[in-house]
């Protein structure tokens, strides 16, 4: 099965607070700080059919679809969420990659982007020209450069000492 990243790009400063709030919400994610913002990046299956469904072209309910039981797997769970919290949204950026093989090796395939704003799902944006200006890091994360083990926070081996450490959250016990 081959697979599908996404990168929601954020303006937020700080990837520790991005992932404790992501944290709180069930989501299991890997958070990494960019020049351009904290950067939220999953990769997940993409669905291989191995018969054609017409459901496919009719928009219908197909018969082959995996169930989408865990909220993280579905970009609109995070983006939207997170574009509540700033006045300039998020941009999601939908990386579906491959590698080419003979004459033209490397990387190839397509990056969707679009822009959240108050939880809604925006625009499209051209995500060449965003990728021109933003850091060189956040393309690296799209096509898969960067060691998220080594370099991101992953969101689901934060304990809740960490959240309420990164948040800023103090008990009364603790004053």
């Amino acid at each position: 099965m081959s697979k599908r990243r996404f990168v929601i790009l954020t303006p937020f400063p700080r990837p520790e607070i991005v992932a404790g709030t992501l944290r709180l919400r069930g989501i299991s994610a890997y958070v990494i700080g960019t020049k351009s913002g904290a950067c939220v990046v999953r990769e997940v299956d993409k669905p291989m059919f191995t018969d054609w469904d017409i459901a496919e072209l009719l928009g219908g309910e197909s018969e082959s679809m995996p169930d989408e039981d865990d909220p993280s797997d579905n970009p609109d769970n995070i983006a939207g969420p997170l574009s509540e919290l700033s006045n300039y949204g998020v941009i999601l950026l939908t990386a579906e990659l491959g590698d080419d093989v003979g004459a033209e090796a490397g990387v190839s395939g397509m990056v969707p982007a679009v822009r959240y704003m108050k939880g809604e799902r925006g625009e499209d944006v051209q995500a060449g020209m965003l990728l021109n200006v933003v850091d060189p890091k956040v393309e690296h994360l799209i096509v898969g450069d960067i060691d998220l083990d080594k370099d991101a926070i992953l969101t689901s081996e934060l304990s809740l000492k960490d959240v309420e450490k990164h948040l800023g959250i103090k008990k009364d016990d603790d004053e």
